[in-house]
């Protein structure tokens, strides 16, 4: 039951709020903006991202949830999601699944994960979604970093898992597959030299990693025939040679300091937008593939007293213009677009999410003018 005072989820969408939004949204939005039919993207998608899919989870109903999930995207207008398989090193340099229980990791070959991640894809492709599955390749881990950091060694038991995904991939027919994604260690080791962009970003050569995707291309290939997308950001990690990949995805997040800043947050967001996708487009046609936006968010909004230093905290109002401003510099622009992440239930912490809130009122605009 809705508390007092606050609307409902269908209440938001279909009555006064939605009609009160619109109405408010009317004088200051351009008016190219109001029709969106034209230049509709191939891939209209939400990611719908939970971090355990093992029967034994900390929340309850956990994948009634999540299905329920995949019904209210379908009413958004979305025809795609895009689902993560997620991805944690162990204590030492091993790669498998993160869980909220001790030991707070499972290996690589843990069926159980296995077999919840499968159930939600068939679930959505038996709702009509396009479904793009996605490992995240740097998703932290409880444990310390060992040292020294063996590099060589994790990429290695990366790639066992990205394997294995692909053929699983193929098993379930999903539409398109992204074998690894916003890759850091190079990084974080002090193992990438790095450069100021004119705009003020910090670029990072990284040969061990571009000879890393470059190897593991053609072997995903042997075991998967859908699309292949390589997740990282040529204005970032500029050494990625994308050829042989079908799709190069971008993550795309506010982290313009720890506040909004009127005024100035949203023209950087726009800055910042306009040279991610057009050194995507440029690297694209370089190596003969195309672009979508793999993940997309629009500032933090503390959920159940979380933050994170890595994005900046909005209010609701700033996030729909953050939102506003994304959709007006990447629409038609790129073959799809993924908003990170889903979910208004108090069991989960959705601080990036535009769900129930006036954000979700943009995305609904975009895409069911398609």
């Amino acid at each position: 039951m809705a508390k007092a005072g606050k609307l409902t989820r269908r209440e938001f969408l279909k009555g006064a709020g939605a009609a009160a939004l619109g109405l408010a949204l009317s004088d200051i939005l351009p008016r190219r903006a109001l029709s969106q039919a034209a230049g509709c993207q191939p891939y209209r998608g939400i990611a719908p991202t939970d971090w355990d899919y093992s029967a034994r989870t900390v929340i309850p109903r956990r994948a009634e949830i999540r299905e329920h999930w995949l019904d209210e995207i379908k009413e958004l207008g979305a025809d795609s999601v895009e689902i993560t398989i997620p991805v944690s090193r162990g204590p030492d340099h091993q790669v498998g699944y993160p869980t909220e229980y001790p030991p707070y990791w499972e290996p690589w070959d843990s069926t159980v994960h296995d077999e919840g991640i499968k159930r939600y894809v068939r679930q959505a492709q038996a709702r009509g979604f396009k479904v793009i599955l996605d490992i995240p390749s740097f998703l932290g881990s409880r444990y310390p970093r060992p040292q020294p950091f063996d590099l060589d060694l994790f990429y290695s038991n990366l790639e066992t898992m990205a394997l294995k995904w692909a053929e699983i991939a193929e098993e379930l027919g999903v539409e398109g597959y992204c074998p690894e994604g916003e890759f850091a260690f190079e990084a974080s080791l002090g193992l990438s030299p790095s450069f100021t962009r004119p705009d003020g970003y910090v670029s990072f050569h990284t040969p061990r990693l571009a000879a890393w995707i470059k190897q593991l291309i053609p072997k995903v290939r042997e075991r998967y025939s859908g699309k292949i997308i390589i997740q990282e950001d040529p204005y970032e990690t500029p050494d990625i040679d994308f050829d042989g990949a079908d799709y190069i995805g971008l993550h795309l997040h506010v982290k313009e300091g720890e506040r909004y800043v009127p005024g100035q947050t949203v023209q950087n967001w726009r800055r910042y937008l306009r040279n991610r996708i057009t050194a995507a487009q440029q690297a694209a046609q370089r190596d003969n593939c195309r672009v979508m936006i793999t993940e997309a968010s629009f500032g933090m909004i503390p959920t159940n007293g979380y933050t994170s230093p890595d994005n900046t905290v909005v209010n609701e109002q700033q996030q729909r213009e953050l939102c506003e401003a994304f959709f007006q510099e990447a629409w038609g622009k790129t073959d799809g677009i993924f908003p990170w992440s889903w979910g208004s239930e108090p069991e989960f912490r959705r601080s990036l999410a535009v769900t129930d809130r006036p954000a979700e009122e943009v995305v609904r605009r975009y895409y069911q003018g398609c």
